[in-house]
């Protein structure tokens, strides 16, 4: 993810019902261009971790939208964090026309330690990969290798990040 035009927000919530959706609302609302949203449990029971990504923003907006989102009843806290201040990860799972493409993702990634990938299967021919990294790792082995037409289906899970 090239984070020059991509803000990170991580907000921790009250587990309740309809919290992610406030969330995802406010940003339908005021028209913020949501990358990804990751939601799940954290250690502390009855506490969500919320990882928000967005982008086409102005600098400017971001106090705003953190405002906002923390007038949100259920929201604990809410931080813009640099990409630098954290740990995240990103999970693409994708079914791949045949073994050579497995082959030239490899080679891609061969140099990115932080890329782990796995066969998860075979059937049809047709190999199921797991690729795990780092995100702005991962949107450069998608953006350098030209797969559109080796790719069968695709789906990533959205940032998910911690700060250090």
């Amino acid at each position: 993810m090239n984070t020059n035009d991509h803000y990170i927000l991580i907000i921790q919530t009250e587990n309740k019902p309809g919290v992610l959706n406030k969330i995802a609302s406010l940003c339908r609302r005021r028209r913020y261009n949501v990358e990804s949203i990751t939601a799940g449990a954290t250690n502390i029971s009855n506490i969500t971790h919320i990882t928000l990504v967005l982008s086409g923003l102005r600098q400017d907006r971001i106090l705003q939208i953190i405002n906002q989102i923390n007038k949100i009843i259920e929201v604990i806290s809410v931080e813009h964090v640099q990409s630098k201040e954290v740990v995240d990860k990103e999970m693409v799972l994708m079914v791949v026309a045949n073994d050579k493409v497995v082959r030239k993702i490899n080679q891609q990634a061969e140099p990115l330690h932080q890329i782990n990938i796995k066969i998860l299967n075979k059937n049809n021919n047709h190999p199921t990969l797991e690729i795990t990294g780092e995100g702005m790792e991962i949107e450069h082995i998608l953006s350098k290798l030209n797969l559109k037409k080796d790719i069968i289906k695709m789906a990533r899970s959205g940032l998910v990040a911690l700060k250090i």
